[in-house]
């Protein structure tokens, strides 16, 4: 959808369309947003991860319920 957006963004728009300055500005930031948002999600992922095996070597394996709820607290 971002690709998308990004190229009905740098095609000319219709001559009796005066919006195309303000479409810019709406979507034009939506690359962006995506950027961000795939960065947070793998940094999450990958902290979440992290604690999950750490709190298993600490916890001996035991107590999954505190593991995963722990973890994602985090």
């Amino acid at each position: 959808m971002a690709v998308t957006i990004m190229i009905v963004g740098a095609l000319p728009a219709a001559q009796d369309w005066p919006y195309q300055e303000d479409y810019q500005n709406i979507l034009g930031f939506t690359p962006r947003i995506v950027l961000a948002s795939l960065i947070a999600y793998f940094a999450g992922e990958f902290s979440n991860s992290y604690i999950l095996a750490k709190l298993k070597i600490w916890m001996k394996g035991k107590k999954l319920w505190v593991r995963t709820i722990g973890s994602t607290i985090v």
